[in-house]
């Protein structure tokens, strides 16, 4: 996408947003149109919110039907009681203010269509649900796809959840470099083994406790821990990752590695160098 990305945004174009190069697109036409919508993940600002919690990429698997979305909430959320849902454009490159926009959104329990920036939505029983954004484009007069995630209802959180904790062994990541992400300080409260979800956000997910991956795509965003115990209790920590094309390189020198009390040591950073190809700022 080139040209004036707000300008775009306003002409309500191809609604792509693009930080770091990667674009995540739809992998299957919404049930009630085949079109393109933008998609969360890093490399592509998540947007949609569910009581403030951000939806993640939804893992790619071999066989995608064709209307799953392309998001996923992480936390199950419970049955009669409301849920506000929004799409927090402030973490895209370029975008509009939401309020400016005119949204429609559906929650694929029969509702219908509902009009909002901010819409509270009550589902009435347990299951699992596809929520899909529509903002109204003025050039076509007609509403584009915009954004969608899968949430999962259920009739009440069971007592005492566990504890996720999420580290790294870094946070901005040289693109194709190690990183090792630890959850083995997470803790459940009844005392059962935990199960553990690793979500990167491109895609792709572990279920190790502790696991070393490379990414393949420059872009920001956070990678996710989801934890669940044996009752189905469930918890989330979140780690902010940059991946950039290339770090930049420290060197550091001094004129002596011994010295006594009130002796004058130099110090010399003057060979450290800037990444030769660093990252666009947003």
């Amino acid at each position: 996408m080139t040209g004036d990305r707000s300008a775009l945004w306003r002409a309500g174009l191809l609604l792509i947003a693009l930080i770091g190069g990667l674009t995540l697109g739809l992998r299957g036409p919404m049930p009630w149109q085949p079109s393109v919508a933008r998609a969360c993940g890093l490399g592509d600002t998540q947007t949609m919110d569910a009581n403030g919690a951000p939806a993640l990429f939804y893992p790619v698997t071999g066989n995608v039907p064709k209307d799953q979305p392309i998001g996923i909430f992480a936390l199950d959320y419970v049955a009669h009681a409301p849920i506000t849902f929004d799409e927090d454009l402030s973490r895209m490159l370029g975008a509009p203010p939401a309020e400016s926009l005119k949204w429609r959104w559906n929650f694929s329990d029969g509702s219908g269509w509902v009009s909002g920036v901010k819409p509270a939505h009550t589902f009435s029983a347990p299951g699992t649900h596809n929520v899909y954004s529509q903002i109204y484009d003025t050039s076509s007069n007609t509403w584009t796809d915009f954004d969608s995630a899968q949430i999962h209802v259920i009739a009440a959180h069971p007592s005492n959840p566990p504890t996720a904790k999420a580290t790294s062994s870094a946070i901005s990541i040289e693109i194709g470099a190690d990183v090792t992400f630890d959850a083995t300080g997470s803790q459940s409260a009844d005392g059962s083994p935990l199960t553990y979800l690793w979500n990167f956000n491109d895609g792709e997910t572990s279920t190790q406790a502790k696991v070393t991956r490379k990414f393949g795509a420059i872009g920001r965003g956070f990678v996710a821990l989801i934890v669940t115990d044996k009752r189905g209790a469930k918890a989330v920590a979140t780690i902010d990752v940059v991946i950039v094309p290339e770090l930049p390189k420290a060197a550091l020198s001094l004129s002596s590695t011994t010295a006594a009390v009130g002796d004058t040591v130099s110090f010399d950073a003057s060979q450290s160098s800037a990444p030769s190809n660093p990252p666009a700022t947003p």
